[in-house]
């Protein structure tokens, strides 16, 4: 659309003829710098996208070159212009090939996940690939990608967050279900397991709990597998390695009561169940309810440990980062 000083010297109804042509000009002023930061930012990123077919050989380059894309993919809304769809396109392309997808770097992959997730905010709810080879690929590489979580000091911790962050609210659990990969659902219950920590801002716990629930919720039927994972982490005396990790399970179990626990005596059954070795909560969650000197075995069972508060500020759970065999033997002191 093209604005004309013409078009522009009007008179206001509602005020004089001066104040009304210097709101327009004001107006046209604001439009017409819009348009060109679009352009700009629309240019820039089929540049990088071009760049990226053909990437450069240095890591520091290509991670400059990332981190760029990156922060101007985080510019663009839902539902954007169909300019800036098509500038997109030659990015998307160059993403998921494997010089990139598959790169040896870390902080270079968890780069290219993150502008990954950014175009799957973009063009969600749709799917920003067809190809379900191409999204069971990036799926698995953004599980993987979890498992950074607990090293909160490295350059890559923000943007893990970020892409757990969108995983949540964007709902990418739809398009993991739409795969039907069993597997995959289960590493990253147990990335979500092995990596929280007491020092992670309260946020994390939060997303994690919300991707693994609406995984169950959205489940045709829970794997025995899978249960058995969950049961496993609120074992009493299981509870002392991680009681965050207990605690976040008890949590998804008591959301899911309904959905898991018709699947539970066939876990159970393998697991050679007694109620007295789980938090009681979860004894309750049992089709076996436990009777007699079994109750009260279980009444007198230890309550679940959690002895950890979530929540930290962000900038405090920096200063908290040890490495995870250090933090782990000051948690069992604390214990």
């Amino acid at each position: 659309m093209k604005i004309t000083l013409t078009d522009v010297l009007i008179t206001d109804p509602g005020g004089s003829w001066l104040q009304g042509n210097l709101r327009a000009l004001f107006a046209m002023a604001t439009f017409d710098s819009s348009c060109a930061d679009r352009k700009k930012m629309e240019d820039e990123i089929t540049a990088y996208g071009m760049s990226l077919m053909n990437p450069p050989s240095s890591i520091d380059e290509l991670f400059k070159i990332l981190q760029k894309v990156e922060s101007l993919l985080k510019t663009v809304s839902q539902e954007p212009f169909d300019s800036t769809t098509s500038a997109i396109q030659p990015l998307m392309k160059a993403l998921v090939r494997n010089e990139l997808l598959g790169h040896t770097n870390e902080d270079v992959k968890v780069s290219v996940i993150s502008s990954v997730t950014e175009i799957s905010r973009i063009y969600a709810p749709n799917r920003p690939y067809d190809d379900d080879r191409q999204m069971e690929e990036i799926l698995r590489q953004t599980v993987m990608t979890f498992k950074k979580i607990a090293v909160v000091n490295s350059r890559s911790y923000r943007k893990v967050i970020r892409v757990l962050e969108v995983f949540a609210k964007v709902r990418f659990t739809a398009m993991l279900l739409d795969l039907e990969n069993g597997t995959l659902i289960i590493e990253m219950f147990k990335n979500f397991l092995e990596v929280i920590r007491p020092y992670h801002p309260t946020n994390i716990f939060t997303w994690m709990k919300e991707i693994m629930t609406r995984l169950i919720e959205g489940s045709d039927e829970i794997s025995v597998e899978l249960l058995q994972l969950l049961l496993d982490r609120v074992k009493i005396d299981n509870q002392m390695e991680s009681p965050i990790a207990s605690y976040l399970v008890e949590e998804v179990l008591k959301d899911c009561a309904a959905i898991v626990k018709p699947y539970f005596s066939d876990a159970l059954k393998s697991m050679s169940f007694e109620p007295a070795d789980y938090a009681q909560t979860i004894a309750l969650l049992s089709n076996e309810m436990p009777k007699g000197k079994e109750m009260m075995a279980t009444e007198n069972a230890p309550a679940t440990v959690h002895c950890v508060k979530v929540g930290p500020s962000e900038a405090k759970c920096c200063e908290l980062a040890r490495q995870d065999d250090t933090h782990r033997e000051k948690l069992k002191d604390t214990v």
